[in-house]
């Protein structure tokens, strides 16, 4: 009877470890189970990583297009630029030249003058 007992109150310790083990994988894998949708609240609070990509390729696009209406637009502003500054080379010059023709013909006026007379008599 006693080695019936032995063998009774083994069993029972083995039975009493294994509910143990399975207790604690039970618990772990409750836990993991928590976690995992813990995490899946938070996922599903964020939007669609689809949705994410088109909407980035969709601003990747606009502003390729806004960067080069700016390229276009500096060489335009290069462009005008240039043309005003030989604007402003073209107006000088014209002003040199009429104070040249101005202070010429003054002094051609009064040669001209006698010359015209000197050739006439």
């Amino acid at each position: 009877m006693q080695g019936c007992m032995s063998t009774s109150i083994a069993a029972t310790r083995e039975e009493i470890s294994a509910l143990r083990n399975r207790l604690e994988d039970d618990r772990r894998i409750r836990h993991n189970r928590e976690a995992c949708e813990a995490l899946a609240t938070i996922a599903n609070g964020h939007p669609a990583s689809r949705a994410t990509r088109r909407t980035i390729d969709g601003i990747r696009d606009g502003l390729e297009v806004e960067m080069a209406k700016a390229r276009r637009t500096a060489a335009e502003l290069e462009l005008r630029e240039r043309q005003f500054a030989l604007c402003l080379q073209s107006i000088f010059d014209l002003k040199s030249m009429l104070a040249e023709d101005s202070v010429g013909d003054m002094g051609n006026f009064d040669l001209g003058a006698e010359g015209e007379h000197g050739e006439e008599d």
